[in-house]
């Protein structure tokens, strides 16, 4: 019985490990979209600058703003998922897994809701690997859990987006106008 019970312990660490494997490897994708978008949105708001629509440049960077504020939440929360992966993978046994289940719980418990907010495709994926966490900390003993608070973004950087936008767009402009005899 003791073996049975060991041995479904460690296919249930198992599928813990090969889910949040999904979760990094599609966290992993999504920061990369996301950050071809912001480059794409930036070079857009260079663009309005130097068209000189400056209503267009603040819409621009407004949106530029949210996106990288999200792009900062995915990369936390990418590296959070990347730094259990790697954990996990160093635990083979079960007693040695019994320390840290509390905390990588924790972890993926405050990582969950921002994710959700990034990417809800991906968030339901980890769903089920907190519900699968929830279920071996019970059965192997638990730790209660860690709150880790959200990173609030600075407001002041839609105006630095701008400004760094103004610059790129008036050095584009002195490179591609010749200067007056």
């Amino acid at each position: 019985m003791g073996i049975k019970l060991r041995r479904s312990r460690e296919e249930k660490i198992e599928r813990v490990m090969v889910g949040l494997a999904i979760v990094r490897d599609r966290m992993e994708r999504r920061v990369r979209e996301m950050t071809n978008r912001s480059r794409q949105l930036f070079e857009q708001v260079v663009a309005a600058k130097m068209e000189g629509d400056e209503e267009r440049a603040a819409i621009l960077a407004s949106e530029l703003h949210q996106l990288r504020s999200m792009l900062n939440v995915a990369i936390r929360n990418q590296l959070m998922i990347e730094a259990v992966v790697n954990k996990l993978e160093t635990i083979r046994d079960i007693d040695e897994f019994r320390k840290f289940i509390g905390p990588i719980r924790s972890l993926v418990s405050s990582v969950a809701p921002s994710i959700r907010g990034v990417a809800p495709e991906i968030g339901h994926q980890l769903q089920t690997v907190q519900e699968q966490l929830e279920d071996l900390s019970f059965e192997i003993g638990t730790v209660p859990n860690l709150y880790l608070p959200p990173i609030e973004p600075d407001e002041e950087e839609v105006r630095k987006i701008l400004k760094e936008a103004a610059e790129v767009a008036a050095r584009r402009l002195r490179e591609s106008t010749p200067e007056p005899p």
